[in-house]
C-alpha cells in the first residue's frame, strides 16, 4: 500500500518542525588584562555565560587580536604597565578597521586603593 500524498507532506512538515535550530556561534569577547589572576576570574565568569573569551595580556596583543578578528565587546584594563588602556583604546579607534569607531569597549580596572582612586 502506497502512502497518500497528504501523509507524505505531513511527515515532511513534521520533520522540519522538529529539526533543531542551527547552533549559534559563540559570542567573542576580547579581554585586555595584564594580571593573570584577573584573566582567570574574568574568563571563568564570562565562560559561565556562554561567552568565548580571547585574552590579550598587553596593548600590543590587544591591537593584534582586534585587527585579526571581530569581537562583540572589548574589556580593556585601563591601568597596564607598558601602555595604559586609554592609549590602547586610541590606537584601536584609529586602526582603520571597519568597526574601529563602533566596537564597544568597556574600561575596567582592579585598582581600588584610595590613592589610586584619587588619580
Amino acid at each position: 500500500m502506497q502512502p497518500r500524498a497528504s501523509d507524505t507532506k505531513k511527515a515532511k512538515e513534521a520533520e522540519t518542525q522538529t529539526a533543531p535550530p542551527p547552533a549559534a556561534s559563540p559570542v567573542e569577547f576580547l579581554l585586555v588584562e595584564d594580571n593573570e589572576i584577573n584573566q582567570e576570574i574574568a574568563d571563568a565568569l564570562l565562560g559561565e555565560c556562554g561567552v568565548s573569551v580571547d585574552i590579550a595580556a598587553n596593548e600590543k596583543e590587544a591591537l593584534k587580536a582586534f585587527l585579526e578578528k571581530d569581537c562583540a565587546v572589548i574589556f580593556m584594563d585601563v591601568r597596564m604597565p607598558a601602555m595604559d588602556g586609554l592609549e590602547a583604546i586610541r590606537r584601536i579607534r584609529s586602526s582603520g578597521k571597519h568597526d574601529a569607531a563602533t566596537a564597544p569597549i568597556i574600561a575596567i580596572t582592579a585598582s581600588a586603593m584610595n590613592e589610586e582612586k584619587a588619580e
